[in-house]
C-alpha cells in the first residue's frame, strides 16, 4: 500500500491510496485525520481518493 496526502487551499486534505498487491487481494486500511477516522478497503490493483474539506 502506498500513499499521499496533500492540504489543499481550504485546510482540508486529499488522500491517495494505492495497492499495488498483485495477488488479487484488497488490503484494509485505517485514514486517520484531525482526529477522526474511518477504515476502507483498497482492491489489488487499485487507487481510492477520499477528500476532507475544511481544517484537518
Amino acid at each position: 500500500m502506498s500513499n499521499v496526502v496533500r492540504r489543499t487551499r481550504d485546510g482540508g486534505c486529499v488522500t491517495v491510496l494505492g495497492n499495488g498487491n498483485g495477488n488479487g487481494n484488497g488490503s484494509r486500511v485505517r485514514v486517520t485525520v484531525g482526529g477522526r477516522s474511518f477504515v476502507t478497503t483498497v482492491p489489488a490493483g487499485s487507487y481510492a481518493a477520499y477528500r476532507r474539506q475544511g481544517r484537518a
